[in-house]
């Protein structure tokens, strides 16, 4: 992840494969999630977005609060980059909404690519319009969140 993303593509997707073999579903969605990460640095967003639903769909079915904001992080930095920006600004909302009901926090490594999502939307949407969006995502239910971040719901 430190810079040789092809190699971290090769064991991630090792380690991926390995887990579905096990049926240990955590250790899919965290190394799916770390892959989308990866995937979209690479410029495959269709990669990354599919690998961050999945993940999503696991951490929501297994109740992991903790690692719903991830991954929705991971949807919002796919849609900045693709230039979805009210959609991305909506992620963050539910990204922030769904971290603060998990008590928990960023962490540096994340945080980065956090506030880089964040930055991107403000500069492109303005601060008022980006804000607005977030709100809009922050607002919803972590199951309405869900539902929106996977494409099945759409923002009100």
């Amino acid at each position: 992840m430190a810079g040789d993303f092809l190699e971290a593509r090769d064991l991630m997707s090792q380690r991926i494969a390995l887990a579905r073999e096990q049926g240990n579903l955590a250790t899919v969605s965290s190394e799916a999630g770390n892959l989308s990460m990866v995937e979209r640095q690479l410029g495959n967003f269709d990669e990354a977005e599919a690998l961050a639903r999945e993940a999503l769909g696991i951490d929501y079915r297994r109740g992991d609060g903790q690692g719903i904001p991830w991954k929705v992080n991971g949807l919002a930095a796919v849609a900045t980059d693709r230039g979805e920006f009210d959609r991305a600004a909506t992620l963050i909302g539910i990204a922030d909404a769904t971290m603060k009901a998990a008590g928990g926090a960023w962490p540096p490594d994340e945080r980065q690519h956090y506030e880089r999502t964040v930055a991107t939307l403000t500069e492109a949407m303005g601060s008022a319009e980006f804000e607005r969006a977030r709100a809009r995502g922050y607002s919803m239910t972590t199951s309405e969140g869900v539902d929106f971040a996977l494409g099945t719901r759409s923002a009100r």
